[in-house]
This record gives structure tokens, C-alpha cells and sequence, in this order.
């Protein structure tokens, strides 16, 4: 968790800010809890147990996510192979004392339990109109959005 290594290198964190995920919760292992993203995951592992980069796994939902075809061309190129047992790793919760104030950032509604989870913690949220991939549509409104999270959770 990014938190966590900064707050392990000695940073100074005064605010994390969660942008559509999963809600933090300690040592869960993604496919244990996410039984259509494991099986997607099995369908497509190559034989040298790598996945294919990510926006293959998707088809044409990617074009829904990202239209423009210059943004599109410019994110999915940086998309490599990645071990599938990279998803069967659990993973930490960050370790955040009370002074560190938490927010959610919702895109759509993919991850709607995460965001009524957030709410009811008391964490600060928002919700964009978009989809998973919003920043690299409109990056102006995601920015400000974050910004406004960091003030109303600080």
C-alpha cells in the first residue's frame, strides 16, 4: 500500500485518499473474494502463468472507457504481462492512526459497496459521472475532485 511505504520511508501523510478500489480490508486475497474476476483470470493465464495486459481482459468495454483514441493509444501502451499469482497474494490494510484523515473517490458505480462502506465509516466521498479510467478523460475534474477530498477529510 502506498501509505504504508510512505509512511515507512518517514513521509508525512496527512490524507489517503482511496480512488476507486476495493475497500481496505486486512489480508484479503482479491480472488478469494471476487469469484467472476478469478475465473476471468484462469480463462486467460498463459502458459508461462503471466497474464495478458489488462485492457485485453476487457475487450470493448476499454473503448466505452476511454473514446478518445490518442489517450487510449498512449495508456494501453504502457500496459505489460503481469504473474497471475500476483492476485492470489492478500493484501495489507493500511496501518493509519486517527490523525490521517480517509476519503473515497467514486467513478460510476463499480464500486458501489466500497463507497457505502466508506460513507458509513464517516470517511469523506464523492462520486464522478464516468467510468473506471475517468482521469485520463478528464483529469481537471479528477484532480479537483481529489483536492476537495483532501480538504473535507483533513
Amino acid at each position: 500500500m502506498v501509505v504504508d511505504a510512505l509512511l515507512e520511508a518517514g513521509h508525512d501523510v496527512a490524507t489517503m485518499v482511496l480512488v476507486n478500489g476495493r475497500f481496505p480490508e486486512d489480508q484479503v486475497v482479491p480472488t478469494d473474494r471476487d469469484f467472476p474476476l478469478r475465473d476471468t483470470l484462469d480463462r486467460l493465464v498463459r502458459p508461462d502463468d503471466y497474464l495478458p495486459p489488462w485492457h485485453r481482459w476487457w475487450g470493448p468495454m476499454i473503448e466505452d472507457m476511454l473514446p478518445d483514441d490518442e489517450a487510449r493509444e498512449r495508456v494501453l501502451c504502457e500496459a505489460r504481462p503481469v504473474p497471475r499469482t500476483i492476485f492470489e497474494q492478500a493484501i495489507p490494510a493500511p496501518k493509519l492512526d486517527s490523525e490521517i484523515g480517509v476519503a473515497f473517490l467514486a467513478m460510476g458505480d463499480m464500486y458501489q459497496p466500497s463507497y457505502d462502506e466508506a460513507k458509513a465509516q464517516g470517511w469523506a466521498i464523492a462520486r464522478i459521472d464516468g467510468e473506471h479510467l475517468h482521469m485520463v478523460v478528464d483529469p481537471v475534474l479528477v484532480a479537483g475532485t481529489l483536492l476537495s477530498l483532501v480538504g473535507q477529510a483533513g
